[in-house]
């Protein structure tokens, strides 16, 4: 019957999703001896699947998003604030007097020491943790006096940040630095962002101005590609001179490097998937 066959035929497509994924079309074809219409058809009936079954379970409660760590905005007076958010911070209370009592009443040397370490590593922990804090804040503190015009104006102005220079302002390794940003959520008017997402590479503009964020460029870049027509994909020389013509002189080179970063696939890769998804 035809349900058999489109069965057969579906078995193979799903054997060779690499191929899918490829968008190679005419090799697909090859496999399961399916004109192009046929292939289309059941591409589009493989998308219409539902990959994730189980969420139809889920009764509508969503999953718990993760709080922010460090939360930004304005005050009243228009002045920029940052403070860690208490909901995420852990506790820790050291109760000496209680630790003090023990001490009186434990006689054994070894009793004793055991007090005795027991208390100093929870103190050890509770200024430690206050410290992370402290050098949380600064850090995050720093990045909101770089990053205002993002904060204000949203991605378009983002600022060229290095690690060493919120390093050397801040007073601490990069490497601290890495290991804070990789780690931490700040919560600021545009969304909620890992802080890592401030750092990025200037890309010099003519010897004049600090350049721009490598970042910027990207973001213009998604969005061009997702405003394209299907039809007329936009090839990396069409991206660069609509970048040129925004004031941003990239090479073509470039283009490529950040679409790969952002696995934006070719314009012939995009042509071709545009056409299993039957958009043109």
């Amino acid at each position: 019957s035809t349900s058999d066959s489109d069965y057969a035929k579906m078995t193979i497509i799903i054997d060779n999703l690499p191929l899918v994924a490829r968008g190679a079309l005419t090799a697909l074809r090859r496999k399961t001896g399916c004109h192009a219409d046929d292939i289309r058809r059941l591409l589009q009936k493989l998308r219409s699947l539902d990959p994730k079954p189980g969420l139809t379970l889920f009764n509508g409660i969503e999953p718990p998003i993760r709080q922010p760590d460090i939360v930004t905005g304005k005050t009243l007076d228009g002045e920029w604030f940052v403070e860690m958010n208490q909901a995420t911070l852990p506790i820790i209370k050291v109760d000496e007097v209680t630790g003090h009592k023990v001490r009186k009443l434990v006689k054994a040397p070894q009793d004793q020491a055991f007090v005795r370490d027991t208390l100093g590593n929870a103190r050890w922990l509770s200024r430690a943790i206050a410290q992370r804090n402290e050098t949380s804040i600064k850090i995050a503190a720093e990045i909101v006096r770089i990053q205002k015009p993002f904060l204000e104006h949203g991605i378009q102005h983002m600022r060229p940040l290095k690690l060493k220079t919120v390093a050397d302002a801040v007073g601490v390794h990069e490497s601290t630095i890495s290991r804070v940003t990789s780690s931490l959520m700040m919560q600021t008017p545009q969304g909620t962002y890992p802080l890592k997402i401030f750092f990025s590479t200037a890309i010099e503009l003519g010897g004049h101005d600090e350049g721009v964020s490598a970042r910027v460029v990207r973001e213009k870049i998604r969005s061009l590609v997702g405003a394209e027509v299907p039809g007329k994909p936009l090839s990396d020389e069409i991206i660069v001179q609509e970048l040129n013509r925004a004031g941003l002189n990239i090479a073509r080179r470039t283009i490529a490097k950040y679409r790969k970063l952002d696995k934006i696939p070719s314009s012939f890769q995009r042509r071709r998937n545009y056409q299993l998804q039957g958009i043109i």
